[in-house]
């Protein structure tokens, strides 16, 4: 289903991923543009670093 809804892109796609585990996979499939909604307001540092690769779920994977 998920390729589906990706088929045009995902610019206007904001995908809710409270849980890191959903956060990683995203980021991983998608890159570290990817727009993610639901996201804790003390968990906002922890997916920063996972977008830039300084973490490690992430780290040498992007």
């Amino acid at each position: 289903m998920l390729a589906a809804l990706t088929a045009n892109g995902i610019d206007q796609l904001i995908f809710e991923a409270p849980l890191k585990a959903q956060q990683v996979a995203l980021i991983l499939q998608f890159g570290p543009q990817v727009n993610l909604g639901n996201i804790a307001h003390d968990e906002v540092t922890a997916l920063e670093t996972l977008r830039r690769g300084l973490r490690g779920d992430t780290v040498g994977r992007l």
